[in-house]
């Protein structure tokens, strides 16, 4: 909510506002174009409430993006280690089970069971420990998020030290928090100094050391992972892969067959329930989606969820929206931006939710504000 205020009090300017409602028009757009007419008025409750949390969402972001641009970027740096830093501790003493019950008492007091990961059985089946959640409903939301802030804490950093720790504390995090979720955020953090400082590299052979230990890092970590959740090992196809890829294939790809050029809209899981109930039938469904409600449904990441939501003809033009937002924004940091969301939008189902538009508008906000320091870094201690 504060966030919102911050959007209607805090000082913008024309061109600002007119990027932002761009984008929501689009999402009044995709609502408009779906199949309104012939919706039930439960279809049609959830339309409005989607597009309303759309609405909200990029509002909410925007107000953070107008509040963390002003902010002066040591001050940022300096948060945003702090928050690193305290998740990661975090992480490591849950795994050394000293916070564990604590964490989930808070959990079970605070989620509800639909969104509560209790699977600790499957981690120790494929990971060999239980993965450490820090008081949030699953794992994959930890290290969201504590890839998002290092990442963040790499874009304000002036010189080699905090980026060598950052690097250290993202090729640690691999191996302590063991989710996908982490690698977009951990990943743009390692290749930052290498890709998008522009002036000032670290010598060579550090930069090639550095890459390699995080390749072999990346490939010991994600290819056993890989082979395992897409079934290649001959076991069962793992129940995450399953929704984020297999399921969100389906029903994109029946979506494109009946409204290929606008989808089925915001708020489209009610009007797509049939479907949904007889993709579940397939024999590659695995038992725990088997036993899910439908209700959890999700469209498995953001880029399948435009393409469901919004079609062919609207994803181009959400493309082009965003792209016209960062250049306001942002300025002239598009290839960095848009590499950033197509690695993190691997990781959030919906384009509606402010777990995608929160870390959008601040990483845009971090951009604006150490324009100066980017262009810098990584500097010589």
């Amino acid at each position: 909510m504060s966030g919102v205020l911050a959007a209607l009090l805090r000082p913008a300017t024309k061109s600002e506002y007119l990027a932002v409602a761009a984008l929501v028009l689009l999402g009044t757009l995709s609502v408009s174009l779906s199949d309104l007419p012939g919706a039930t008025s439960q279809e049609v409750l959830g339309r409005i409430r989607s597009l309303g949390i759309y609405f909200l969402s990029i509002m909410a972001g925007f107000g953070t993006y107008l509040v963390a641009r002003e902010r002066d970027v040591e001050k940022l740096h300096r948060f945003f280690k702090l928050l690193s830093l305290i998740i990661f501790s975090g992480a490591l003493l849950e795994n050394l089970g000293l916070i564990r019950d604590l964490s989930n008492s808070f959990r079970s007091y605070v989620f509800t069971s639909e969104i509560l990961y209790v699977n600790d059985l499957r981690d120790i089946q494929q990971y060999g420990f239980i993965r450490p959640k820090l008081f949030t409903s699953e794992p994959s939301h930890l290290a969201k998020f504590l890839g998002l802030f290092l990442y963040l804490a790499a874009l304000t950093a002036k010189s080699r030290s905090p980026l060598n720790m950052l690097t250290l504390i993202a090729i640690l995090s691999m191996f302590a928090v063991q989710s996908a979720a982490l690698l977009p955020g951990a990943l743009m953090t390692i290749i930052h100094p290498f890709l998008f400082a522009r002036n000032k590299y670290p010598r060579l052979f550090s930069s090639m050391l550095m890459l390699l230990v995080v390749a072999v890092s990346a490939a010991f970590i994600i290819g056993p992972e890989a082979v395992g959740r897409l079934g290649l090992d001959g076991t069962a196809l793992e129940p995450s892969a399953y929704l984020r890829l297999v399921r969100p294939m389906q029903v994109a790809y029946h979506v494109l067959q009946e409204r290929p050029l606008f989808g089925s809209g915001l708020g489209a899981e009610a009007s797509l329930h049939n479907f949904i109930i007889a993709a579940l039938s397939a024999d590659n469904v695995p038992w725990f989606v088997r036993n899910q409600s439908v209700g959890s449904f999700v469209f498995g990441n953001i880029h399948f969820a435009l393409i469901l939501q919004f079609g062919v003809l609207g994803t181009l033009l959400f493309i082009v929206l965003l792209s016209r937002l960062v250049g306001r924004l942002a300025g002239d940091h598009r290839t960095q931006f848009f590499l950033f969301f197509v690695l993190y939008g691997a990781t959030v189902g919906s384009v509606n939710t402010p777990i995608l538009w929160g870390p959008v508008f601040l990483v845009l906000a971090t951009l604006r504000a150490s324009e100066a320091s980017i262009t810098a870094q990584p500097e010589m201690d």
